[in-house]
């Protein structure tokens, strides 16, 4: 898979009422924020937050440097609040590095 590819995933499921098998495409993406600029980190955000209404399963990871952007991102007078705690209201924020942070 290259790097600016998305790969999809293919799975069969069952339509009990038809009696049949459909192909169904599941589109799953996980996104890394690393690198602890603010610039990139709010990239991450917005592709999420675009992804998501396009039928993609989409997920964050926070690691490194980006780690400690968060505490200052989470404080309410931040201009980016609304920003950040849109995808975590979603659920889309799937991990973060606790060693790290």
């Amino acid at each position: 898979m290259g790097r600016n590819k998305l790969q999809n995933v293919s799975c069969v499921r069952y339509n009990v009422a038809r009696g049949n098998r459909e192909r169904l495409r599941i589109k799953k993406v996980v996104l890394f924020a690393f690198i602890g600029e603010f610039m990139r980190f709010i990239h991450v955000l917005l592709n999420a937050l675009d992804m998501r209404p396009k039928g993609y399963d989409v997920r964050i990871v926070i690691e490194g440097a980006a780690t400690k952007l968060i505490p200052e991102l989470a404080t309410e007078g931040n201009p980016l609040y609304a920003l950040y705690t849109s995808p975590k209201d979603k659920k889309l924020i799937d991990g973060v590095c606790r060693a790290c942070s």
